[in-house]
């Protein structure tokens, strides 16, 4: 009865195993909602830039940071948003 026991809270597959498995799934889950976001958000971006629904705006961004050029009237303010723009 011991060992039925014990196996069925430490083995591979008794419950502190489980516990431990429901958390990585916890982390698994967070990290592809947060990868969800950032699909959706550059997903958006990439609409805006499509030939039907050019936005000027962010093609005058887009050309300025290509080419690293700016007027002499801009104030440029640096702003890294944690990850990195192509």
């Amino acid at each position: 009865m011991v060992y039925f026991i014990f196996h069925s809270v430490e083995g591979d597959r008794g419950l502190l195993a489980y516990w431990s498995m429901q958390d990585r799934v916890n982390e698994i889950v967070k990290l592809r909602d947060d990868i969800r976001g950032r699909r959706e958000l550059l997903e958006q971006r990439v609409k805006a830039l499509r030939p039907g629904s050019l936005d000027p705006d962010l093609l005058d961004e887009r050309a300025r940071t290509m080419l690293d050029m700016a007027n002499r009237d801009d104030v440029i303010i640096f702003h890294h948003n944690g990850y990195d723009h192509p």
